[in-house]
Parts: structure tokens; sequence; C-alpha cells
């Protein structure tokens, strides 16, 4: 039997495929997910610069087997290799954090939560590394110089 989806049928065997059996599934695939579309911007940015994957992993010092494997989904993307893409292909990631609105519930007294562009809330220079204190061994005291946002 076939489900009907404002009047789209979907095949039975396709209805359990988005469905989760536990809250780590979920999070596992979310998280899946957020790789491809981080990937899916660095293919753009490779496309339009004409580079190979195996370029590309000579560039960020990496096996083309690597790049691969992120690009495949066998391997989770982070910050770290990100870094490395960014200062390779002289670009930037642009990251944006917005609440779904389906899901999302609204306190009280507000109506809507605006986007949020987690890049306006960086600014280069706001830690600068002071001397050692001289009251602790081994570590160094940060300042956080006046932020403005």
């Amino acid at each position: 039997m076939n489900t009907k989806l404002n009047s789209i049928e979907i095949n039975p065997a396709f209805e359990d495929l988005f469905t989760f059996k536990n809250k780590e599934d979920k999070i596992e695939h979310d998280a899946q997910m957020i790789s491809y579309r981080i990937l899916s911007e660095l293919e753009k940015i490779c496309d339009q610069k004409n580079i190979s994957k195996k370029a590309l992993a000579d560039m960020v010092g990496t096996s083309k087997s690597y790049i691969t494997q992120l690009f495949n989904g066998t391997k989770s993307i982070n910050t770290s290799i990100m870094a490395k893409f960014e200062h390779a292909l002289d670009a930037r990631f642009e990251v944006s954090f917005n609440l779904n609105t389906e899901s999302a519930s609204v306190p009280a007294g507000r109506s809507n939560f605006p986007s949020i562009d987690l890049n306006d809330l960086i600014q280069p220079q706001k830690f600068k590394i002071l001397e050692k204190r001289p009251d602790r061994k081994k570590k160094t005291s940060l300042i956080k110089n006046k932020m403005e946002y």
C-alpha cells in the first residue's frame, strides 16, 4: 500500500528513509548533511578555479584518497582541513546559523529571532597574547579587546 502525501504517492520502501531509530542516528545524519553542504560549496570553488581533487589534495598537503573520502562521506570534514582549504584556495567559508522556524519555539514576547551571521561577530585582533603572568607558571593570559557589535 502506498502512502499519499498531497497527492504524491510514496513507495513504502522509501517511507522509512528519513525515519531514525534514535536521536543519535538523527544527529549523525544531520552532521553528514552539514558536511555535504560545506563540501558542495568547496566543489563550486574548485570548479570555478578548475582544480581537480588531486590538485586540491596537493594544495592542502593531504592525499587524494582523503579528499575522495571527504566527498564520499566516509570521512568527516573538520575545521582544520577547512582552514587549509581556505588558505589553499584563497577563499573564505561564510558561516550563518538560522533557527528552523518550523521547529523552534518562540519565547513569550518575541515574535521572531533574526538570523545570526557568525562572521559578523568575529573580528580580527579581538584577543592579544600578553606576557606570561608571574603568578602562573606556563600559562599565557589573554585579554579581550573592547568588542563592539
